[in-house]
């Protein structure tokens, strides 16, 4: 059954909008919201203060900036030991078949013929990981 596009009002501005007939909030009011969402209380995983950050972040304003200042650091001594990887020149072996290949990104791990496979792999082993999760908390709620 195909859903057919109906009139609606938005609930939060009042502005007549034509989407499906399950929306409730026209197209900006909805962007707005989702934006909202986003942000969430966190607990900085070096100072362990809370703050203001989305699903993924890790650290504190303050924190995150000590750790670019460290990252930092790092790759000054990996490139004066000559270990930086430049891109477009360094030569690294695939993980998955070992076949040598030129570095195109930052974090590439794969040769071509192997990358596509190998990162739904990992995506899959991911959104297991993810799944377990929401489940365990959805459980330690529950009781």
């Amino acid at each position: 059954m195909v859903k057919r596009p109906v009139e609606h009002i938005c609930e939060d501005c009042g502005a007549e909008f034509v989407a499906s007939s399950t929306a409730r909030f026209c197209p900006a009011c909805r962007k707005k919201r989702m934006q909202a969402n986003v942000k969430v209380m966190r607990k900085c995983t070096l100072c362990g203060r809370e703050f203001v950050g989305t699903p993924r972040s890790l650290y504190c304003p303050s924190c995150r900036i000590l750790k670019r200042h460290v990252n930092y650091r790092n790759y000054v001594e990996r490139k004066r030991a000559g270990k930086a990887v430049e891109l477009g020149k360094t030569i690294m072996n695939c993980e998955v078949c070992g076949k040598p290949f030129v570095v195109r990104g930052g974090g590439q791990r794969y040769c071509p013929d192997c990358a596509k496979e190998a990162y739904k792999e990992s995506d899959r082993q991911q959104s297991r990981a993810w799944a377990q999760r929401a489940k365990e908390k959805k459980d330690a709620s529950e009781t």
